[in-house]
């Protein structure tokens, strides 16, 4: 990426949007795109629609300081460059399987949630169709079909892809609800909420485990993250109790689930709410609460069936 001097700037082309300036750092480039470039505004909301678009949604803490707080609701994100860091994060894991196999099993490690519209809208049914899409069809056809169907690029056949990794490993918070314009919402309506906006919800567990092995037969799965980040220890307890009885339900249905790992063991420094959202069994102290005594005794349990 060269450096522009005030030549550069006249002869550059700039792309306007309302009150948004976007300059590429080289004539041809899409901007915000992964070689470089400059979003300049004096509009906050028109500042934070470009942060969120590029950064997958969200609005960070620094972005904040410089113009308040959020203004909007969570929406979809796109990274010009994701597509191309999805296929490449799916064939890095068939890499890393190659090197490890032999040893002890290897799992995947995918962020999975049913998705469900808001209303019965027209426009929210097909947002939730391409959230959908994102979080399951990329990877289910890669594992499934050996295919890499990235979004914004030709489908490519790789056979390798299938039936790499030894458990189809996921981690599982809440469901995902879409709205009419697009943006996210906790799902189901009305659940109580955690400090990260989600809405805990341990039968979307169950459809997350079911669908699985709809969709690649008898895979074997590891819940790979469970947990609930919450200062109301009572509710994490009420909480674990449910998901160990949905779990006992898939298995029962046929689900090979082979393990499960809480998240997490010692609370842990949350990327953008620091200490603020304890998720661990264990305070940072190491003084163990009573959810401690629950994963115990339901591991005890499965240990002595």
């Amino acid at each position: 990426t060269r450096h522009h001097d005030q030549a550069d700037h006249e002869e550059d082309q700039l792309q306007r949007i309302d009150a948004v300036v976007a300059e590429p750092h080289e004539i041809g480039d899409r901007p915000p795109a992964g070689e470089g470039g400059a979003v300049v505004t004096n509009d906050p909301v028109l500042f934070e629609r470009a942060s969120r678009f590029h950064d997958l949604g969200g609005f960070r803490a620094p972005h904040a300081q410089q113009v308040g707080e959020p203004r909007l609701p969570w929406q979809f994100g796109a990274n010009f460059r994701m597509s191309e860091f999805t296929g490449g994060v799916l064939l890095a894991q068939r890499d890393a399987w190659r090197e490890l196999r032999g040893g002890p099993p290897v799992a995947t490690m995918l962020n999975l949630s049913p998705v469900f519209p808001i209303d019965a809208s027209v426009p929210a049914e097909r947002h939730a169709r391409t959230a959908e899409s994102v979080i399951w069809t990329t990877w289910v056809r890669a594992l499934r079909d050996g295919l890499l169907t990235v979004p914004g690029i030709p489908e490519v056949e790789v056979p390798d892809l299938r039936d790499s990794c030894d458990l189809v490993g996921f981690s599982y918070y809440s469901a995902l609800g879409v709205t009419r314009d697009g943006s996210f919402a906790p799902y189901p309506s009305g659940r109580r909420t955690t400090a990260l906006g989600y809405a805990p919800w341990p039968e979307g567990l169950g459809i997350v485990l079911r669908r699985i092995t709809e969709e690649l037969g008898d895979r074997p799965v590891l819940i790979g993250e469970l947990g609930l980040g919450t200062d109301d220890d009572a509710w994490r307890c009420e909480y674990l109790h449910e998901c160990f009885a949905v779990v006992e339900e898939a298995i029962a249905d046929g689900v090979d689930v082979r393990g499960l790992f809480h998240w997490t063991g010692v609370d842990n420094y949350e990327w953008l709410h620091g200490y603020g959202v304890p998720f661990g069994l264990f305070t940072r102290d190491r003084e163990p609460r009573g959810s401690a005594e629950v994963l115990r005794a339901a591991a005890t349990d499965v240990r002595d069936a």
